[in-house]
């Protein structure tokens, strides 16, 4: 706690507030026994989707990734859970390609909701105190953005597409299914780093994939020997989640 004009204001930890709100929706509820079981490793889309924007924190640096009003281009975003945690988590500009819309889930409605309720607090000492300015911008609003369209040859071709890429601080997808190919295709072209984690192989609508020795990529080892010699100098590291999380990059 700290005493802000004269009032005390909770001081709380960026990395803390999801925690805080998930706890809020357990009080009160009369469910002790609910609250009792013992639960499943967390590696949904959301627990993946940060174990991910910390590995690319990690790799390619803070300030590289938000040197740019454009960002980070999270291709087959989603719901936008890699959004999410870049722009609102880390202040680090993204956009989502896919033609699906993003959409909030309840947790991340509750720590906006928290955030906003942190602000007006703050409200008061924003023209006095430098403290409150910066707690603000802590606990900024954050609102999605979005380009719902297909990312492919023809939109990176695009006038839209094109300037986007070439503004970019990195191209990067998260089990991105049929958009695997195109984001490693797309970096290579704009000259941008990439991080993609593959999934589905999909080997009916890519039966041109064909591994050094000449057979079908069929399976996801198939897959990860592909990319691997897709271009020169791809790497590869796993990331701290269950599941198929060899990322590429």
């Amino acid at each position: 706690t700290i005493i802000l004009c004269g009032a005390a204001v909770p001081w709380t930890p960026l990395q803390k507030q999801i925690a805080m709100a998930r706890r809020s929706d357990t009080k009160g509820d009369g469910d002790g026994d609910r609250r009792q079981k013992k639960k499943r490793p967390n590696t949904n889309n959301y627990a993946r989707a940060g174990r991910f924007v910390e590995w690319l924190v990690s790799q390619f640096g803070h300030n590289h990734l938000a040197s740019s009003s454009v960002g980070v281009l999270d291709v087959a975003g989603g719901a936008g859970a890699v959004a999410f945690e870049l722009s609102a988590m880390r202040a680090i500009p993204c956009t989502v390609i896919d033609p699906r819309p993003v959409r909030l889930t309840s947790k991340q409605k509750k720590t906006l909701r928290f955030r906003s309720e942190r602000r007006e607090i703050l409200r008061a000492g924003l023209q006095l105190s430098p403290l409150a300015r910066a707690m603000t911008e802590r606990y900024r609003d954050y609102a999605p953005s979005q380009i719902q369209t297909l990312f492919d040859d023809e939109y990176c071709d695009s006038e839209e597409g094109g300037r986007l890429l070439r503004e970019c601080t990195c191209v990067v997808g998260m089990h991105p299914d049929e958009a695997t190919d195109a984001i490693v295709d797309a970096a290579v072209r704009f000259r941008k780093p990439f991080a993609v984690v593959p999934c589905c192989v999909f080997p009916g609508i890519f039966s041109g994939r064909r591994l050094t020795d000449g057979r079908h990529v069929r399976s996801y080892e198939d897959l990860c020997e592909y990319i691997m010699n897709r271009v020169e100098n791809v790497q590869r590291a796993s990331l701290d989640f269950e599941g198929r999380n060899t990322v590429f990059f």
